[in-house]
């Protein structure tokens, strides 16, 4: 009787204790990790979206380690990609990331059983004191570059049905309407076939940017900017992926973490589309690294 009528009363406690100020600040973890990224100055006009440039073979290159995403829902357990080949350089006005992994498969196809390959780089909206590297708070907010290979696919001009229906036949398909110009009937069709396009959903194939810049106040407050500066593009060669994720290092946008002061923080995600790797599972950083911009 006495058991049935205590661990009510500590399961109370307990709660009531998760709850204060003190146990919600022991949850936040800013971990700092001893390496550190140094941007290399270098003047003249970058190669922002030419990730085989010769220009990254000069820059010295960090192996970043990955661990699985086992924080928040959708959890991941096993990590398919164990680290990444960072390289950074900038000229004053702005900084590019070239990033490299090893990947058997070039993941771009969209479907209900197909996911997409992509990459991401994150920085503090404040770099004197970072929040959480996984997500940031709604105090302590987040700015995310992220590449997504379907999204760069998709702004190639391939259709999604070419991609992920290759043999199909169609006498007419909305997604395929000929001519490049908005004809007052294209229009038409795309208002009345194509809802989300005619709206500008973001997430509809081809209207997001290969590089989308995300600003973040934890899991639950992501918000795509209204503001797209980022550049990047990758290209999959022999089971390696080489991507580049280039942004201003200052812009007017409040939403933009400052890069200008010479330094800050910076953290990694990786997806593998084959492995069902989508949103919360991903592969991560376990923690801040330390970023140096050269002047």
């Amino acid at each position: 009787m006495q058991r049935k009528i205590i661990f009510p009363i500590l399961t109370v406690l307990l709660l009531l204790w998760y709850c204060t100020p003190e146990a919600s600040a022991q949850k936040k973890e800013v971990k700092i990790l001893p390496e550190k990224i140094v941007s290399k100055f270098q003047s003249g006009v970058l190669q922002l979206t030419d990730p085989t440039s010769s220009l990254w073979l000069n820059l010295p290159a960090n192996t970043v380690k990955l661990i699985p995403q086992d924080v928040q829902e959708p959890k991941l357990a096993q990590p398919a990609i164990t680290s990444l080949k960072v390289r950074s350089v900038n000229n004053g006005t702005w900084i590019a990331f070239h990033i490299e992994w090893e990947d058997a498969t070039e993941d771009f196809n969209l479907r209900a059983d197909r996911y997409s390959d992509g990459v991401a780089v994150e920085f503090p909206l404040n770099p004197k004191q970072p929040p959480d590297h996984r997500m940031g708070s709604e105090k302590e907010p987040i700015h995310l570059l992220l590449w997504k290979a379907s999204q760069q696919k998709a702004k190639e001009g391939t259709s999604f049905l070419a991609l992920n229906y290759p043999n199909r036949w169609s006498d007419y398909s909305p997604y395929e309407l000929p001519g490049s110009a908005v004809s007052p009937a294209r229009a038409a069709d795309i208002k009345n076939l194509l809802p989300a396009v005619a709206l500008g959903n973001p997430i509809v194939p081809g209207t997001a940017p290969v590089v989308e810049e995300i600003y973040a106040e934890t899991w639950n407050k992501v918000l795509v900017q209204e503001d797209q500066d980022a550049k990047g593009k990758g290209t999959w060669k022999d089971g390696r992926w080489y991507v580049v994720i280039a942004r201003p290092l200052f812009t007017p946008d409040p939403q933009d973490a400052p890069l200008d002061g010479g330094s800050s923080y910076v953290s990694f995600a990786c997806w593998d589309g084959v492995k069902a790797n989508q949103g919360p599972r991903k592969m991560v950083t376990e923690g801040w690294l330390a970023l140096e911009i050269g002047k």
